[in-house]
C-alpha cells in the first residue's frame, strides 16, 4: 500500500471511451506503483 492509501494487491480496472485518458491512469496503476493487475479497457 502506498502513502496515497492505493491498494496495488486488488485487482484495478480503469476506462474511458477510447482508452486514450485512461492509458495515463494504468501507466500509473501498472508501471510507477506495481500493481500487476492492473487492466486497461477501452469502453
Amino acid at each position: 500500500m502506498s502513502t496515497l492509501k492505493i491498494d496495488t494487491d486488488l485487482p484495478t480496472v480503469v476506462y474511458c471511451h477510447t482508452g486514450h485518458r485512461a492509458s495515463l491512469s494504468w501507466f500509473v496503476l501498472h508501471e510507477i506503483l506495481g500493481n500487476e493487475k492492473a487492466i486497461l479497457y477501452d469502453g
